[in-house]
Order: structure tokens, then sequence, then C-alpha cells
């Protein structure tokens, strides 16, 4: 009698699994893919620029510390400001404002504790034009000479800051 021998006794089973092993493998690495957080750059260009932060009373110059800081883009290409929002730091700490938007028509009824007012050609429409400015008008005191002053500008989709400035306040000569 002759044995024969047989190399290739694989089930059908085994090779069933396998595949099924593997689809879900690819799947949970496309997965993983798709749902990984956005990488935010540590050190984002300068996009926005305090140009100055205004002490003096609007109509009258009185020395009030009206605190009304004056933001510009310099970017090369019209941004949505829908989607930003901003921060504001004295000395490194964080002031109590919140800007959720820089859209004017969606900042008048958003809860903008800190803020009575913002305004300029920044804030109109749906972009934030190159060279275009926004004043935001805090409350009165926020800011005194010879502060450091910090935005952070966020983008909301990402939560990814896309534009960090700091700006120095003069103060007055001794």
């Amino acid at each position: 009698m002759v044995r024969v021998q047989h190399e290739d006794c694989v089930s059908p089973v085994v090779g069933v699994l396998l595949l099924v092993v593997v689809t879900i493998v690819l799947i949970l690495l496309i997965l993983a893919l798709f749902s990984l957080p956005h990488l935010c750059n540590p050190f984002p260009p300068r996009q926005f620029e305090i140009v100055t932060i205004h002490d003096y009373d609007e109509d009258r110059p009185i020395l009030n510390y009206d605190s009304r800081v004056l933001l510009r883009y310099t970017g090369s290409e019209p941004i949505p400001n829908r989607p930003l929002s901003g921060r504001f730091f004295v000395d490194g700490v964080p002031i109590r404002s919140v800007v959720t938007t820089f859209h004017g028509q969606d900042f008048i009824p958003t809860h903008h504790f800190g803020i009575e007012r913002m305004g300029g050609l920044g804030c109109q429409g749906e972009r934030w034009v190159p060279g275009a400015f926004v004043l935001i008008d805090f409350k009165d005191g926020t800011f005194r000479p010879r502060q450091r002053v910090r935005t952070e500008i966020i983008d909301s989709g990402t939560g990814c800051i896309i534009s960090r400035d700091e700006y120095f306040a003069p103060g007055p000569v001794r």
C-alpha cells in the first residue's frame, strides 16, 4: 500500500477567517486615519497683528484705558471670518473675554463677555481680506500701559491656533 501525503491541508474555514480578520484590520486602519486629530503648527505664523491699543476716550482726549484693540489681517488670501475665534492674554494670563467669531452679524447675538463691540471691514461680509482691520472694544481698563498683550486666533473647525501676536503697550515716559 502506498500512502499519499497532502501538503495543502488548509481548510476553507481557515481561509474565510483570515479574509475576515484582514478586512476588519483594514477597516480599523481607515477609521483610525480619518479620526486622527488635526496636527496643529506649534509655531503659527503671524497672520493677524495687533496694530495698536487705544487707551483714550473715543470722544475726548481723556485717558480712560478704553482698551480698544486694532487687529489687521496680514495674510495674502481672503480668509473666512465666521470660523475664527480669538483668545487674549495680558502678561501671559488669559483675560476674561469671549470672541467666538469674527463675523460681525454672528458676533452680535453671541455671549461676548468682556467685550462691548466689534467693528471694521474684517468682520463685515463672509471673508477677512488682506490688510483689513477689526477693532475690538474691550471693557474699559482691560489693558493698561506697560503690559504685554497677546492674541491667538483660532480656527474653530480644527481647534488649531492659526496666528499668534504680541504687543507691548507703551507707557508714559518717566
